[in-house]
């Protein structure tokens, strides 16, 4: 349960690549309260917990769509490749191999991607793909010549992001002059926001992150896509394309969240990679944190509410509730499956009568009797990665829990699984981490039950030098960061991933403000900036419905029509 500017507040190394802040925020309140307050009846008597349902073995319903890393993600087309670069040199390699793990993610939008150093660029090796994507992070030494003379004399693609440009201008001087625009040095100004599409973006980096200026030469046949703006409302080139060129003067993967100007980047890089793609602006609403706690009733008006107005939904739902510290039940210890709440089972059967969806939100939504980092209760604390609340009161990831290993976070999704089946339900076919953060290890075996997810991803930089992100013995958080997507993507897990981006609404908590409905319809609205993108938020559902409705028709009247995960998982390369 994670999105842009809500839930837990964890504290950043870097308040890192796409999405370290924005992961967890104010919504963990929320989450509390669904375990303290909305157990209503059952607060009193909870259910005696039956034993766990026998393992689930077999793969889950949607396996059929895994595949490598580097596969295409939904709608992308096989036949084309897209070249993704970063620099293994210098400073910020560790930070430019992160870059280039979120610029695949994305690239699987349009297709398949490779993606190796600069440093190991062959001579003609450009003439093999339909794109490439250079994240480049300053490096003192110098690019292969081969890299940049392929780029001057080839008609391929090229999405240039960052550092190091003006090499490719000193080495090629006649070829780059047809640009019609030269480097024009870091700005030493705040770049507080990005004109893209008609929008103002946000880039909240102050000088932590600078722009690199383009100068446009007079007559210039090079075509502004954005523009940086300084505080006092000057401006300049952010990105522009000219050729087959494109340049943006800053890596826009750090410090990012809603309505941000990674939101430009990934639409640029969506129109490189997926030329053909329509633009169908669609939404998704998930409610998030059901488990065998939740109040049928709720469940029940929200289906009535949706399906009146014909749409699609999901339900985010734990099958077995635990509060081993008994912090919801005075004390004493409580703990129940689904098939100890048939009551609940009802409504979620009367829910898929009506356009539900139910995805699979963890086991238990907590982990062990451990703290981590709140009461150990089911909806709060995280599942699969290890987590406390520093002394300003922010929470940090530490690193796996105890007993990770693939074969550990297999067993719970075997068993989740088989808790639905035994209670008359469908076998589960997608898959979302509590809190959007797990181990490569969790995410392996993720990838090896369902091969789909519907969240945030957690990365890893260092881990995956291909892009395989595969290891298993991970000592803690270094170079974590994540990321949320404004389309479906195939992740360097080799998983689907159905997005969720504009967050939910929650009340204010530590250094986050509060976000209202109000909040997550522009968030929306700034989405559409992005060609073809998917507007998805989630809700609580013990809020109050006119919240819901208010918005779900906000989004509409953006021009959004609302999907179901099957909807997104349907498309097919233009």
């Amino acid at each position: 349960m994670t999105e842009p500017g809500t839930e837990l507040p964890i504290a950043p190394r870097r308040r890192g690549p796409a999405g370290l802040r924005l992961m967890l925020a104010a919504g963990i309140v929320i989450s509390m309260l669904l375990a303290v307050g909305a157990i209503n009846s059952q607060a009193h008597a909870p259910p005696t917990e039956s034993a766990p349902a026998a393992a689930l073995r077999s793969p889950a319903p949607l396996h059929g769509l895994a595949a490598p890393p580097g596969a295409p993600g939904p709608g992308g087309d096989p036949t084309r490749r897209t070249l993704v670069l970063y620099n293994s040199s210098g400073a910020s390699a560790e930070l430019s191999h992160s870059d280039a793990i979120q610029a695949a993610n994305l690239a699987s939008r349009g297709g398949a991607w490779v993606m190796h150093p600069v440093e190991q660029y062959s001579p003609g090796e450009l003439r093999n793909y339909q794109a490439l994507i250079y994240v480049a992070r300053y490096s003192p030494d110098p690019l292969p010549p081969g890299f940049l003379s392929d780029i001057t004399r080839g008609r391929v693609p090229v999405l240039w992001m960052g550092d190091n440009v003006e090499q490719l201008f000193t080495a090629q001087p006649a070829a780059t002059s047809s640009y019609g625009w030269r480097p024009g040095g870091p700005d030493t100004i705040d770049v507080p926001l990005v004109d893209y599409g008609g929008q103002r973006l946000l880039r909240r980096t102050g000088l932590s992150e600078v722009v690199n200026q383009v100068e446009l030469k007079p007559g210039s046949p090079a075509k502004t896509l954005g523009l940086a703006v300084h505080p006092d409302g000057s401006s300049y080139p952010w990105a522009v394309t000219a050729n087959n060129l494109t340049y943006i003067g800053e890596v826009p993967f750090s410090y990012v969240d809603t309505k941000d100007r990674y939101l430009a980047a990934a639409d640029i890089i969506e129109r490189m990679v997926s030329p053909a793609t329509p633009d169908r602006k669609r939404a998704l609403i998930r409610i998030e944190d059901v488990g065998p706690n939740t109040d049928p009733g709720q469940i029940r008006a929200i289906a009535d509410l949706l399906s009146s107005r014909g749409v699609p939904f999901s339900l985010a739902t734990y099958p077995y509730y635990r509060d081993p510290l008994g912090a919801a039940h005075n004390g004493t210890p409580a703990s129940f499956r689904l098939v100890d709440t048939p009551a609940l089972v009802d409504a979620l059967q009367y829910a898929q009568q009506r356009g539900a969806t139910i995805i699979m939100h963890g086991y238990s939504h907590q982990y062990e009797s451990a703290r981590n980092p709140y009461d150990a209760t089911s909806g709060s604390d995280f599942e699969f990665y290890a987590a406390h609340v520093d002394a300003e009161n922010a929470v940090q990831l530490d690193g796996p829990v105890p007993a990770d290993s693939r074969d550990w976070a297999a067993n719970r999704l075997a068993i989740g699984r088989a808790e639905f089946v035994r209670v008359g339900m469908p076998d589960p076919g997608i898959f979302e981490f509590p809190h959007y953060t797990a181990s490569p290890a969790s995410y392996v075996a993720v990838q090896d039950a369902f091969g789909v997810r519907y969240d945030q991803g957690t990365y890893f930089a260092g881990l995956c030098p291909a892009g395989a992100c595969t290891t298993e013995n991970v000592p803690g958080p270094e170079g974590l960061f994540q990321q949320y997507f404004p389309y479906p993507v195939r992740d360097v897990y080799g998983s689907i991933v159905i997005p969720e981006n504009i967050g939910n609404i929650s009340e204010a908590f530590n250094t986050n403000a509060a976000r209202t409905p109000q909040d997550i319809i522009d968030a929306a609205r700034a989405m559409t900036v992005v060609h073809d993108g998917v507007a998805s938020g989630f809700f609580h559902p013990f809020l109050p419905l006119n919240e819901l409705q208010t918005i779900v028709e906000g989004i509409q009247a953006q021009g959004y029509h609302f999907v179901s995960p099957a909807d997104i998982l349907a498309d097919r390369a233009p």
